[in-house]
């Protein structure tokens, strides 16, 4: 047999052993303004195949058209979504362009049952896409954290801090209550995680009102914040011991 059809057979074969994974939500998994975002990190870390149909500024009532693009034999589904659904950075963006007067964010926000709900229909879809994947549910990393200092370095008061912060935890809340019953799904805890790398602290995984070139955009994820999630990811993964992963 030819070398070059040996060449051929021994690259289908590798690719037939390694990792499927797919990567779906908003802009807090697709890492607008980065170089590669933590699926990314993660897949090559893990040598696997990726399929990122993540897409910013979407949100769990719409994140139908990425599902349907996660391929079927799927072994691994990472999903950050969620945060749009209540405004969250949108609320941030406003209060930022008010010049820090505050009550400007906040408008469109759903009820966290609602928010349950949505992660709950679309669990369900991606489990009946890729029935033997297991889905990571990824928190967002805090954004404003013990560090933060309003007025200094974020342009709103400390009412509008608050405010934000509250919006977070129903997020987080709704994370948890989401991944609740759901033996092929685990969530990620990365707001606790991150508490101590908020917008202020020493070691920022987060930018604040501002981004800058090559290290994200303004109030999303650093590339030290998508390399620490694809950390946690590696070693999550590796401790349940994936299918085909080769560790």
């Amino acid at each position: 047999m030819p070398i070059q059809s040996l060449f051929f057979i021994a690259l289908q074969i590798a690719a037939a052993l390694a990792l499927q994974t797919a990567n779906v939500g908003s802009s807090f998994a697709a890492g607008p303004g980065l170089r590669q975002n933590y699926a990314q990190i993660l897949a090559g870390k893990l040598g696997a195949t990726l399929a990122d149909v993540s897409v910013s500024g979407s949100t769990l009532a719409n994140m139908g058209s990425q599902i349907a693009r996660i391929p079927s034999n799927s072994d691994i589904v990472t999903v950050t979504s969620g945060g749009n659904d209540l405004g969250y950075i949108g609320g941030l963006t406003m209060d930022s362009l008010a010049g820090g007067l505050g009550g400007a964010g906040g408008a469109g926000m759903v009820s966290e049952s609602t928010l349950v709900g949505r992660f709950n229909e679309d669990l369900a879809k991606i489990h009946a896409k890729a029935p033997k994947a297991k889905v990571y549910l990824v928190e967002y990393i805090t954004i404003l954290g013990t560090d933060v200092r309003p007025g200094q370095n974020v342009p709103f008061n400390a009412a509008r801090v608050e405010h934000h912060r509250q919006v977070a935890a129903t997020l987080q809340r709704a994370y948890v209550k989401a991944a609740e019953g759901k033996d092929w799904v685990e969530r990620v805890p990365v707001a606790e995680a991150s508490q101590a790398h908020g917008i202020g602290s020493a070691q920022p995984w987060v930018n604040g009102a501002k981004g800058s070139t090559g290290n994200g955009v303004a109030w999303h994820p650093t590339a030290a914040g998508m390399k620490a999630i694809a950390d946690m990811l590696y070693e999550r993964i590796k401790k349940n011991g994936p299918r085909k992963a080769k560790l």
